[in-house]
């Protein structure tokens, strides 16, 4: 590596670690664009959540207008997978240094009249989905067209949240 290319390295490197140590709180922004295509029919990949950090531990903040019954989130580093759900916005401590793949999935909040509806037609199918009425109900607008997805990508440098972009290793 040339001498230049290392100084801007450093010098970016030590101003984004100055940074980050003189605010308690840091905010990055989710890798993903708010009119990406969908991964594929099932599912869409928008920005309904910030992540934010403190130290060595991040929580997903979830847009107002998001309503859910459970966010799922998975997260990995290296060979390790950790997946939980809760009904809370997400937050994991203690995370070591490493870089970090992140996926939040909803759960979206349905109504009362909704769930009996799907309770019905499951019972009316065996057991199974009946995918008309999920369809139908789609159509209706009183479940979500889509999973909404969101993913992305950060790190954790000297127990700090750093953006993936601003090293490079």
């Amino acid at each position: 590596m040339n001498k230049k290319l290392f100084a801007h390295r450093y010098l970016l490197f030590t101003t984004l670690s100055a940074t980050l140590i003189a605010s308690p709180v840091w905010a990055a922004k989710p890798q993903t664009t708010p009119n990406q295509e969908p991964n594929n029919n099932q599912s869409v990949n928008t920005n309904f959540a910030t992540l934010y950090a403190s130290g060595n531990s991040v929580f997903w903040s979830i847009h107002p207008s998001v309503h859910y019954d459970s966010i799922s989130l998975t997260l990995s580093s290296g060979d390790e997978t950790w997946e939980t759900s809760s009904t809370t916005e997400p937050e994991v401590t203690n995370l070591t240094d490493g870089h970090y793949n992140y996926e939040l999935v909803v759960t979206p909040a349905l109504g009362a009249s909704v769930r009996a509806e799907l309770k019905a037609a499951r019972l009316e199918a065996h057991g199974q989905d009946s995918h008309d009425k999920v369809k139908a109900l789609k159509n209706q607008g009183k479940i979500p067209q889509h999973r909404q997805v969101q993913s992305g990508a950060f790190m954790i440098v000297n127990g700090q949240l750093a953006s993936p972009d601003a090293i490079e290793e």
